[in-house]
């Protein structure tokens, strides 16, 4: 949900325009197909959220930002394939401070997505092998922030992150849709450390349970070494979100 782009709020004649003003509802919101021109982007203000080039997964997720992918099934498949852009102007009186808002503003996307999407979900629990993610012996090694500027890069090495909590850095780190996957586990933060950071982080992706390799370190060493970090194994009962139905929003 927090990239640093912008672009400017989309016209009702080309979408469709929904919601009375409430404390859990956008003030306005518009969503239309995106066009050849349209460019990923995502970002949150205090008056406004911005979601484009995203597929209907991409926004669940942006709605439940603890919930990655690997996490979701069901539904029809132009859930994981169509892109759609929406624009949202926020209530007044929406919350100033990052995290209220980002709640806030999440709340309000799960709303929208039912209204508009006709979404219907349900979750599930399953038992699994994790790693938690906790500090190492002489603890974190990490630079907090310097801006708010988001953003998450995989780099030829690892990986590139600015603004970035600890759930984000461990959820990044299991994702086997991605182009380079580090554990082959899920992931969870229980390092205790609230705040963001600014990180980069190389290892070999070609032996992830090995020690050293020529293309460099496992995971579990380049953790330690280069973030202070360690991935501790255990087991976990993981929520699943099952999508039960949804539909395309109408289009004016």
């Amino acid at each position: 949900m927090r990239h640093a782009l912008t672009i400017a709020f989309l016209s009702t004649v080309l979408a469709h325009s929904i919601y009375a003003q409430s404390s859990e509802s956008f003030e306005a919101a518009v969503v239309r197909p995106s066009g050849p021109k349209s460019a990923f982007q995502s970002k949150v203000t205090a008056s406004q959220f911005t979601a484009t080039r995203h597929t209907l997964q991409m926004l669940i997720e942006s709605s439940y930002p603890d919930l990655p992918s690997w996490r979701m099934s069901g539904g029809p498949s132009w859930v994981t394939k169509e892109l759609w852009d929406l624009v949202a102007k926020l209530p007044a009186g929406s919350p100033t401070d990052q995290e209220r808002l980002y709640r806030a503003t999440e709340q309000m996307l799960r709303n929208f997505l039912a209204e508009e999407f006709k979404l219907k979900t349900h979750f599930v629990q399953k038992d699994q092998p994790v790693y938690d993610l906790v500090p190492a012996k002489g603890g974190p090694k990490l630079k907090p922030s310097e801006g708010e500027e988001a953003s998450f890069r995989f780099t030829s090495g690892g990986i590139e992150i600015h603004h970035q909590t600890m759930q984000e850095l461990a959820s990044s780190l299991f994702c086997p849709d991605c182009s380079r996957q580090a554990a082959d586990r899920p992931v969870f933060d229980k390092t205790g450390l609230s705040g963001y950071y600014d990180l980069t982080l190389n290892w070999s992706s070609s032996n992830i349970q090995s020690g050293a390799t020529a293309l460099g370190p496992s995971i579990f060493t380049a953790l330690e070494e280069q973030l202070g970090l360690k991935l501790q194994p255990g087991k976990a009962t993981v929520d699943f979100l099952v999508i039960d139905q949804a539909e395309r929003p109408a289009q004016n």
